[in-house]
């Protein structure tokens, strides 16, 4: 049984899309799920008044390769220099369905 773990976040608009397209054919990513939805205190832009749009990224990956993932997303998303979103990271996942 492959252990796994899930890397998500809330990003700018777009961004999750651009960084995951890189990333879809790496053989530790076993799903990729982009959502949208609206933040009011992660991002500078805000085309809604007192909100702006935002992607929320789910990924499942394998647990032995989660780290290095989760710093690649970071430093593709840019999170160290912008207001771009946040990104986490999970304990193991004990039990799926993929």
């Amino acid at each position: 049984m492959t252990e796994l773990r899930e890397i998500g976040g809330h990003l700018k608009k777009g961004l999750a899309e651009e960084i995951t397209a890189q990333l879809k054919d790496v053989g530790s990513v076993h799903a990729i799920s982009i959502e949208t939805g609206r933040a009011e205190d992660l991002l500078d832009f805000k085309e809604f008044g007192s909100a702006g749009e935002v992607d929320i990224l789910s990924l499942l990956v394998d647990s032995a390769a989660a780290q290095d993932m989760f710093d690649q997303l970071c430093r593709l998303a840019g999170l160290g220099q912008t207001r771009n979103g946040e990104l986490f990271i999970s304990g193991e996942i004990i039990k799926t369905s993929l």
